[in-house]
Parts: C-alpha cells; structure tokens; sequence
C-alpha cells in the first residue's frame, strides 16, 4: 500500500467534498511521510495521475457534460462519493452560487436587495419561504423566476448524481459515504476502507475558505416553511430514499432560528470575494481566450438540413488536447423513435465513431415523454484537425454537419485572399 494509494473524491457542489479531500490529503501526507500529490477539479483526469505510482488524491465534481467522468475510471485504486441531505444541499447552494457566480451581485444596489432579504429570514424564518428568496433573487438578477424554473433548478443537481451513480458507482468497489457522517467525523468507515488512519485535520486553505458554511446538518428546519415542504416533497422524497434518508420525516423547527454567520454574513463574504476576484478572473479568462484564439481563431459548426429521423441534434463541446495535439468533440443527439444509429466523424486520419448512449439528464427533463432522451449524449475522442479543411460529421451515411477550425496562419490567408 505504500507505494501509493490513488483516491478519487466525487461529489455535488456543497456537499462536503473540499473538506473530505483535505482531510483525506493530509492523512495521506502523514501516513506515507511525504507530500501527496492533489488535483483539485480537474475536468479531465490528468495523465501524471493516470502514470504516478505515487499517492494521489483527487476531487471531481458532478457537473456534466464540463467533466468526463469517463477519463477518470480505472485510474484509481479507491473512490468515494459523498452525498448530502438533498434539502440541505439545497440551501448551501442557493447562497453560494448567488453569492459567488451570479455577477449580478456585483451590482451594489441588487445586492443590497439580496441581503435585507437575507436579513428578513434571520429576523423571521417563517415570514419568507426558500422558494421565494431564491425566486427574488432571480428577479433581481433578470432571470426567469417561475417555479418550473426553481424546480428545474433543484431537480437537475439531484439527476445529476443519480445518473453518476447509475453509471459510474459500483457497491462492491466505491464507497457512498455521507456528509453528515463527515461532519460528526465518523471516520472510522475510512479508515476500513482506505486502510490508513484518518489524522482529525481538514484544514480547508484561506483561499477556499468561503466553501465553508455551517458545518453541521439539519439547518433546512429552520429555514423550510409549509410552503416549501408542499413544493419540494413530491420532487424529493424519491432521492432521499434512494440515498439512504428518512423520506418520511420533513418536520420543521417550532423555534426557527438562523444565524447571520451562515446566512446575510456568509453571503456579503462571498460576494465580496467573488467581486474582488473579478478583475483578476476576468484578465484569466481573457489570457485564456486570447492564447485559444492564437490556435484556434475561428471555429464554426454548419449543420446540414435534418435529412435523417432526428428530433435534436447540436455539438455543444470542442475541445482542444494540448498534450496530444487533438480534439475532444461532444454534443446531444435525439432520434425521433428507438431506431438505432450512429455517429460518426471524418476527420485527417480517416472515419471515426462516437461513443453513444451517454448520460443526458437535462435534455431527459426537456423532453420529459421520451425515455431515450436521457442518454442522448455522445463524444469523439482524437479527432486530428487539419487547416483549412472540415471535420464531417455523419449520422448513418448522411452528412447532418461540418466543422470548420482554422489555425491563427490559415485565419490569416483566407481574410488576406491568399
């Protein structure tokens, strides 16, 4: 074992894996006397942990299609899943998302909407629902603020990590493990199943430090009403019976109470850390862009008229792998029956098939009455570009869309004519 243990963390955003991969990282440390290498969200797994035989420990999250799950099977000697109460969940998310990616918050005024909001729940938990502070976020930010769109918004997450572990989870291999176990630092089912001792320090760096909320579980009674219990239930209960929780237990707080530190405190703490990464975040993200643009500056994907039995067909993700010089292609295919198909790619080298059959959960709620349209996602993989010419795409033997990648050169000559 001290060769060097490989460990993958998997989980949903706010629920406890920061902490679990800090925890498990420095036990690592200690155990093999050495410093361990960490990947912290990667979308691909990288390819010095698929080589190391030196201990690694790496956190993923559930956020498909940005991350291949795929890349990261058979990589590792151990992995762990943790899952957290749905409802709690919930909450975390609602905060930190808004507080952290809605740029909308960056707005002094919306913002100090947001918070006397915030700070009417904590005066009087029962006087305003979940489903309406997030609703009134929604409409300060200009977004749609229905409740389809709020139950669109929870039952995704949820979908999420039930086609994770649909396809990804194995009992007899991987470890289900529960936030709240975490946080009451039950470590011993750890320790059996790793075969380290766990050393009690998660010390999560200054820098994550806004990841950090309660700490604790159960905070939905405080700050659920009626209202919320009636519109979550029926959505819920499901997931929460699958994932090992009491589904018949949504008995609010008689005496709701709400601290600021996890509520109106920890959403200014990170709004303000959100507003003052923006400048820094948005001079990365230009970089990233202009360095892309210098190999790729234009890139365009023309569809050919549907000539084959589709009802859906769009390629949502191109890829550049800059370790091997080729391209990671993925979209959503949706055929109008359950006649088979394929998908394939001709590319420098030749034709290639896409894998089919992939996980889709959100376009199976936009197409709620077609089963298949929940694994209606495929991907190609080492797909050669060549300058100046199109990667075909086909479905059977029809031609249904080109792509078009031009190098900064070839960008070059064809606006100058040459």
């Amino acid at each position: 074992m001290r060769n060097g243990l490989k460990v993958l963390i998997v989980g949903l955003s706010k629920s406890g894996t920061t902490g679990l991969f800090y925890l498990i990282k420095n036990s690592f440390e200690q155990y093999y006397g050495k410093s361990v290498l960490g990947y912290f969200e990667p979308e691909y797994c990288p390819e010095e942990v698929k080589l190391t035989k030196s201990p690694a420990v790496i956190k993923i999250l559930i956020l498909p299609p940005r991350v291949n799950f795929d890349s990261f099977e058979n990589n590792f000697d151990k992995k762990i899943i943790i899952i957290r109460d749905p409802r709690d969940r919930l909450i975390s998310d609602l905060l930190y998302y808004h507080g952290f990616h809605n740029h909308a918050m960056g707005d002094k005024e919306k913002f100090s909407k947001v918070y006397e909001i915030l700070k009417k729940k904590e005066s009087d938990p029962k006087s305003i629902s979940t489903f309406e502070i997030w609703q009134k976020i929604e409409q300060i930010s200009g977004n749609p603020s229905d409740i389809n769109s709020f139950l669109y918004w929870v039952k995704s997450r949820q979908t999420w990590l039930e086609e994770y572990l649909n396809n990804y989870y194995d009992a007899n291999r991987d470890l289900l493990y529960k936030y709240e176990d975490f946080v009451q630092k039950r470590y011993d089912v750890l320790e059996k199943y790793l075969g380290i001792p766990i050393i009690d320090k998660s010390e999560v760096p200054e820098n994550l430090k806004r990841v950090e909320r309660t700490k604790s579980f159960g905070n939905w009674r405080s700050w659920f009403t009626e209202k919320d219990v009636e519109i979550l239930r029926p959505i819920l209960d499901t997931y929460l019976d699958k994932l090992g929780y009491d589904a018949s237990d949504w008995k609010l707080s008689e005496n709701p109470k709400i601290e600021p530190s996890t509520c109106s405190e920890y959403f200014k703490r990170v709004v303000e850390e959100s507003v003052s990464r923006g400048p820094i975040r948005g001079y990365l993200n230009q970089t990233k862009k202009e360095r892309l643009y210098k190999l790729f500056p234009k890139v365009d994907i023309i569809y050919t008229p549907f000539a084959t039995n589709l009802e859906f067909f769009r390629i949502d993700s191109v890829i550049v792998d800059l370790l091997n010089g080729k391209l990671v292609i993925s979209g959503l295919a949706l055929p109008k029956d359950t006649s088979e198909f394929n998908i394939s790619f001709k590319d420098e080298e030749g034709i290639k098939v896409a894998e089919c059959g992939l996980p889709s959960p959100l376009l199976g709620e936009k197409y709620p009455d077609k089963p298949i349209a929940k694994k209606a996602r495929f991907r190609v993989a080492d797909i050669i570009p060549s300058p100046g010419k199109s990667i075909e795409v086909y479905i059977n033997m029809d031609k249904i869309a080109e792509i078009k990648i031009q190098t900064e050169k070839s960008f070059k000559e064809s606006k100058e004519g040459v």
